[in-house]
């Protein structure tokens, strides 16, 4: 009887030792040009086609089932899902309409050290919007048609987001 406990329980040591790791490890995204999250640089590349772009592995356009549930911190009535790992997707009518890089070790990439900086690497923005609330002060720079958008946090000093895709999207009803 001792014997086959102690085969069990190796065995189980085993099992979670490699299964378990499978299981909890996050899946790096799919090594592409094109991967937001491994070449931020992209977001300020007009040469590379905002279809093209993916974040952790989410294109615009993509279902919402392709955001794994086991990512999803929380969700808002807006239609952002903001996920563990610093990435939000506006999701509309079931498809992904704006991919939010939110991530800081990325965006800091970018080399945006100052205000000045959105527009030294984006070029000049086709419109700037302050939203100023109690708890935010963000200074908004849209490019592109709008369909890239660089947020500056004024009470952080930082980039604090760099949104890409559609500007105003409404559902459908």
């Amino acid at each position: 009887m001792p014997a086959m406990w102690t085969s069990c329980s190796l065995l189980l040591i085993v099992l979670v030792t490699f299964c378990g790791c499978a299981v909890t490890k996050p899946a790096e995204p799919a090594a592409s040009p094109f991967e937001v999250s491994t070449n931020p640089r992209i977001l300020a590349d007009y040469a590379t086609p905002i279809e093209k772009m993916t974040l952790r592995g989410v294109a615009l356009g993509s279902p919402r089932s392709a955001i794994r549930p086991n990512r999803i911190l929380s969700e808002d009535p807006n239609g952002w899902i903001i996920c563990r790992d610093a990435c939000r997707y506006r999701v509309l009518n079931d498809k992904v309409v704006t991919l939010g890089a939110w991530d800081q070790q990325a965006l800091g990439q970018l080399g945006v050290n100052d205000e000045a900086d959105i527009e030294a690497l984006f070029g000049k923005a086709e419109a700037v919007d302050r939203v100023d609330t109690v708890s935010t002060k963000m200074t908004i720079y849209r490019f592109a048609n709008g369909e890239r958008r660089a947020s500056w946090d004024r009470i952080l000093n930082r980039l604090s987001t760099v949104n890409i895709g559609a500007a105003v999207a409404t559902p459908k009803p």
